[in-house]
């Protein structure tokens, strides 16, 4: 089965104190992750989850997975930084929905990643699992 998630999520952090419009940052990023503050990567999370839920909810329960993820993205980017927190945001959805027992060593035995192409206008991330 194969399961296509944003890669270009975007999220409100705050105003522009000069202009008052909203300021928006990409989310799906280690560098965001690792800067922002929880509250905004609590929000991020919950809007990658709530984008992918009819897809997790359609998946059958597996014991062990070895996902392969392929990303199309809108620019080029350094691909481990966007794959990580893709990577923790969907395993965590397949937990969260009852799919997989946990996300650890043992149900998740590994994963493969890799660049397809930039595509402006559609910036995804598409997950095949296959069970082990």
């Amino acid at each position: 089965m194969i399961i296509t998630t944003p890669a270009v999520l975007m999220i409100r952090t705050g105003k522009n104190k000069k202009t008052g419009a909203d300021q928006m940052k990409n989310a799906l990023n280690l560098n965001f992750y690792r800067n922002a503050h929880y509250i905004f990567n609590d929000r991020a999370k919950k809007q990658f989850k709530e984008a992918i839920m009819p897809q997790i909810r359609a998946l059958d329960v597996y014991s062990t997975i070895r996902p392969t993820y392929r990303y199309w993205l809108a620019r080029k980017a350094d691909i481990g930084n966007v794959h990580s927190i893709v990577e923790k945001y969907f395993l965590d959805a397949l937990v969260e929905f009852g799919k997989i027992k946990d996300d650890d060593c043992y149900q998740v035995l590994g994963a493969d990643y890799e660049f397809m192409a930039v595509d402006k206008e559609n910036a995804r991330c598409e997950i095949e699992i296959k069970e082990v």
